[in-house]
């Protein structure tokens, strides 16, 4: 069965009739639309037991309400930031998402007697970390990962199915790569920053060829994109599961699937959970268009083992989002947990005070709103950004830093190939911004990362900004690009 929802909405679709014999015409028709324009749909009749559902949820529930000195425990000792408990705050320390990740092996013993090869062992060096008192939870988890896996393979199916191929079209392995993530996203109660636009996680397409997601809460944080650049909410329904399209199902169809584009923002009255399951194929595959979806004018995407774009994942994650006491604490092979400001959701850490004004962040960021439309790059994480005379236009640089001279200072990234020059803003010298003459922006060189499939996806990934600068300025603290996720 499929809901009557008007044109650009997320079709819900019952597995259980579009994989039958004979499903309506008209239903296969509307997720072909949607895997088009969104690359979401939601699905019930997916096979998964809401039973395991729960169980899941709440063992992973109960984890992220524990005490927060007991998760620093339960953070990864070698810093990965893969793999067991981590907070992610915004620039002033405030708490926005929680997380517990979980890789599909334990260790590499595990993984090698599982049929993973050797040249593949690494990805799973770091072992996943579980809580000493639910020993259950690790049982509870790989039996969700394994169903998850069997209704990705499903929508795999599906996707054939709509396209007018055979069902077995998408490759599916004995051994495909998984990967578990659970998010806590909380309230957002600030007495001086309203919810108002604020994105909890930034916007990105996964990486993988599908996702299959369950969120639960009291609001439609979700949100996905649409071909015009709207933004659409997600609606959470009882027992439904959604579905999204990764850059590799993208890749496999030379681009004639839309990978979908989604973030989270914030709102509600209870902490809003989802779980997502990121299926890839086998560590060996090679990903590359297939046969039926290339014509006449070839395509424009190489062949690349999936082995290349994974094998380096954490590192280049690290060099795009990483903070730099959480890079380090990578280097150093020691656990990660991030300061939280004395206000925040979650907090024991005081986050060192910071020598920028909260209410001008806020002001340049209202300013942004109304100046141009938001483009799901975290307008108030952007602010000090753009504030700088524009000499920033996306995360793609990394990071800026304010150093103690009071000047803006953006980062050497060599390995992207992208060299910025420096900014000096005079930052205890603010006014109004209706009131303050416009600054001379810095020309900035054109952002041209090195080309590669690596580098290409931290792109898609991680875009966001505009491409004019702001003119105004305002005093700034230390803004990271953040992404990611599900």
């Amino acid at each position: 069965m499929t809901y009557q929802i008007p044109a650009h909405q997320i079709p819900v679709v019952d597995l259980t009739v579009a994989l039958g014999d004979h499903p309506p015409r008209e239903l296969l028709d509307e997720i072909l639309v949607a895997a088009r324009e969104t690359g979401i749909i939601q699905v019930v009749g997916h096979g998964v037991d809401q039973a395991l559902i729960g169980e899941f949820s709440r063992r992973a529930g109960r984890l992220l309400s524990l005490p927060r000195a007991e998760k620093a425990n339960l953070a990864s000792p070698t810093g990965h930031p893969h793999r067991g408990w981590r907070q992610w705050p915004d620039d002033f320390g405030r708490l926005e998402l929680e997380r517990f990740s979980i890789g599909q092996f334990d260790n590499p013993a595990d993984a090698r007697a599982a049929g993973i090869a050797g040249e593949h062992l690494a990805l799973y060096a770091h072992s996943n970390v579980w809580p000493p008192d639910d020993p259950q939870l690790r049982d509870v988890a790989f039996r969700y990962i394994d169903a998850s896996r069997r209704v990705a393979e499903r929508a795999l199916r599906l996707y054939a199915r709509v396209l007018g191929f055979p069902d077995a079209t998408f490759r599916q392995s004995p051994l495909p790569y998984l990967t578990l993530t659970v998010n806590d996203y909380p309230t957002w109660s600030y007495p001086d920053a309203a919810d108002e636009d604020k994105l909890l996680l930034l916007e990105h397409a996964d990486g993988s060829a599908v996702t299959v997601l369950s969120q639960e809460g009291d609001y439609e944080g979700l949100q996905v994109q649409l071909p015009d650049g709207d933004w659409l909410p997600v609606p959470i329904i009882p027992g439904a599961l959604q579905i999204f399209s990764g850059t590799l199902l993208t890749r496999w169809t030379n681009g004639y699937l839309r990978p979908a584009r989604h973030r989270v923002v914030a709102g509600g009255t209870v902490t809003r959970r989802s779980a997502a399951v990121f299926y890839h194929p086998s560590l060996g595959t090679v990903l590359e268009p297939l046969a039926p979806f290339i014509g006449i004018d070839g395509t424009e995407y190489e062949p690349v083992p999936l082995w290349d774009l994974l094998r380096d994942d954490v590192e280049d994650y690290m060099k795009v989002f990483g903070r730099p006491e959480q890079v380090t604490a990578w280097r150093q092979g020691r656990p990660y947990v991030a300061p939280l400001a004395e206000n925040s959701a979650g907090r024991l850490l005081r986050l060192a005070a910071a020598c920028a004004s909260r209410s001008r962040i806020d002001q340049v960021a209202r300013c942004l709103r109304r100046t141009r439309p938001a483009r799901g790059s975290g307008t108030r994480r952007n602010a000090a950004r753009w504030a700088a005379g524009g000499c920033v236009t996306g995360p793609d640089v990394g990071a800026v830093t304010l150093i103690p001279n009071h000047t803006i200072i953006t980062g050497k990234m060599a390995r992207m190939g992208i060299v910025l020059k420096i900014c000096t803003i005079p930052l205890n010298r603010c006014s109004p911004l209706d009131s303050r003459p416009p600054i001379t922006p810095v020309t900035m060189p054109t952002l041209r990362p090195r080309a590669s499939p690596m580098a290409a996806r931290r792109n898609e990934i991680a875009r966001s900004g505009p491409s004019t600068p702001c003119r105004h300025s305002c005093a700034a603290v230390r803004a990271i690009a953040v992404g990611a996720g599900a």
